[in-house]
C-alpha cells in the first residue's frame, strides 16, 4: 500500500502568513516566512510547531558563518525594513512587516525629567541635565494645566534651535517650526522623552513616529534594525551591582583615551639644584648667623611622557553573522 503526502506552498514573492483556508489534515509551506501550515478539523488554520523544538518565530535569532540569509531571514547589517516602496536598504518586501511592528513597539525606554515650559514665543522647556536629543520625541505630564497649546499625551519633537544641556524648545513635527505657547498654566509638570528606533522615509531622511506601526509601514517608512556590526551581544536587563541596559540599544567603544578625572592618583619625584645665597654674617658669643641680601630662586619643571593616545579596550573576540527570522 503507498500513502502519498502532498505540501501545497506559497512561493517567494507572495504574503507571509497562513493560507486562508485548508483542508482537515492539508500541509501548505510558505517560502516566504518559512512556516509550515496544517488544516485544522475545526476549519482553522494554525503553524506547525511555532515555537520551541527548534521552530522560529518573528524576532529571533541565530548565528551563521553563512554569507546569505536563509529564506524568512534578514541579517542584522545596521540597514533598514520597510514594504515595497519603503526604499529600505536590509530588505524592501511586504514580508518585514511582523519584524517591523515587533520592533517598532518592542525597542523603546522612556526617561523623564521635572520641567518648566515659558509663555512664550517661542516656548522654552527647561528640564536640568536632560539626556534628550535632537529629534527625540517627547510627551507632558502635568499636576495641573499645561499652556496653549501643549497637551498631556501629544507627540512633540526637541528642535536643534535653541538646544542645550538644560533647555530646549519644540515642534509638532519632526524637523518643525518651534512651538509659541499662549494662555495660563498650573500645576507641576514632567517631560517624558522616548528613546526608540528613529524612522525613515523612503528616501532614507529621519522622520517621527507615528500612530501604529501599521500606519507606518503602509505609509512606505524604513526602520532601522538595531546596530550589531561590529558589536558584542549582551543580555538586556540589569544585572545585580551593574546598570540597566535596555533592549535593542548599545553602549561601549574600541578605544578610550582617558581624561585627568579617570587617572590613578599619583605623585610626582622632582630634583633642582641647590639655591646660592650671599649676605652678610653676624656673630654673637653664641652663634653666627647669615641675614640675606640677595637670595635668588631656582625654577623647577617636570617633563612629560607617554603620547596620550587612546587605549585599546576591545574583548578578545570572533566575528559571525547574525540573522533574524521576519
Amino acid at each position: 500500500m503507498t500513502t502519498t503526502i502532498q505540501i501545497k506552498r506559497r512561493l517567494l514573492g507572495g504574503s507571509a502568513g497562513p493560507p486562508a483556508s485548508l483542508n482537515a489534515g492539508e500541509l501548505a509551506y510558505n517560502e516566504v516566512d518559512g512556516n509550515l501550515y496544517i488544516g485544522l478539523s475545526n476549519s482553522t488554520v494554525a503553524q506547525v510547531n511555532p515555537a520551541g523544538g527548534g521552530g522560529f518565530t518573528t524576532g529571533d535569532a541565530k548565528l551563521t558563518f553563512k554569507s546569505v540569509p536563509d529564506t524568512g531571514w534578514v541579517f542584522m547589517n545596521d540597514g533598514t525594513i520597510g514594504d515595497a516602496s519603503s526604499g529600505a536598504t536590509t530588505r524592501a518586501n511586504a514580508d518585514t512587516s511582523n519584524l517591523f511592528s515587533l520592533l517598532w513597539a518592542g525597542i523603546v525606554y522612556t526617561w523623564q525629567f521635572n520641567c518648566t515650559i515659558t509663555i512664550a514665543s517661542p516656548a522654552v522647556v527647561t528640564a536640568t541635565a536632560h539626556n534628550f536629543s535632537v529629534g527625540q520625541r517627547v510627551r507632558f505630564t502635568t499636576t495641573g494645566v499645561l499652556p496653549t497649546p501643549l497637551t498631556v499625551g501629544t507627540d512633540y519633537f526637541i528642535i536643534s534651535t535653541g538646544f542645550g544641556v538644560n533647555a530646549f524648545r519644540i515642534s509638532a513635527t519632526y524637523g518643525g517650526a518651534a512651538i509659541n505657547t499662549s494662555g495660563t498654566q498650573s500645576g507641576s509638570h514632567i517631560v517624558v522623552g522616548y528613546f526608540e528606533l528613529q524612522l525613515q522615509d523612503s528616501t532614507g531622511a529621519v522622520i517621527g513616529k507615528g500612530s501604529t506601526a501599521a500606519a507606518d509601514f503602509a505609509a512606505h517608512k524604513r526602520l532601522p534594525l538595531p546596530l550589531q556590526l561590529g558589536r558584542a551581544i549582551v543580555t538586556a536587563g540589569a544585572g545585580a551591582g551593574l546598570t540597566q541596559r535596555n533592549l535593542g540599544f548599545n553602549v561601549g567603544e574600541e578605544s578610550h583615551t582617558q581624561s585627568v578625572a579617570e587617572m590613578v592618583a599619583h605623585s610626582h619625584t622632582v630634583s633642582h639644584n641647590a639655591m646660592t645665597w650671599s649676605g652678610q654674617i653676624f656673630s654673637d658669643s653664641v652663634d653666627s648667623y647669615i641675614v640675606p641680601t640677595n637670595p635668588n630662586t631656582a625654577t623647577i619643571s617636570t617633563t612629560n611622557t607617554g603620547s596620550g593616545a587612546a587605549a585599546n579596550v576591545m574583548q578578545p573576540s570572533t566575528f559571525w553573522n547574525i540573522m533574524i527570522k521576519l
